[in-house]
């Protein structure tokens, strides 16, 4: 569920000043509404680096999907895709990832 945002122009701000603010506002939505998923996190022998991110689930999924068949060698089931969904995690790729819980420090 998308939220609104309602401004009230009560005077003293330009309309310049307003529209400068939704921008603001606006774009801090879109990234917290972004997801992404992070080969980095999960070892693999490849050591593969890729992040990728998208604003909906479909997109992210189906970019996650086509990378994890064309470089990792999977195929496209309706199982690998569940287990991708739950992969997500909200907002944009960190540039240090976390480290896998099995990964040596």
């Amino acid at each position: 569920m998308k939220k609104r945002l309602v401004l009230i122009w009560r005077g003293g701000y330009t309309i310049d000043a307003c529209r400068k603010f939704v921008a603001r506002i606006t774009k801090q939505e879109a990234i917290m509404n972004r997801k992404y998923i992070d080969c980095r996190e999960f070892p693999s022998e490849s050591h593969c680096t890729v992040a990728i991110a998208a604003d909906s689930d479909q997109e992210l999924l189906d970019a996650a999907v086509q990378h994890a068949v064309a470089v990792h060698g999977h195929v496209d089931t309706p199982e690998l895709r569940s287990q991708l969904r739950q992969l997500f995690k909200d907002g944009t790729p960190p540039v240090v990832p976390e480290r896998p819980a099995s990964a040596p420090a």
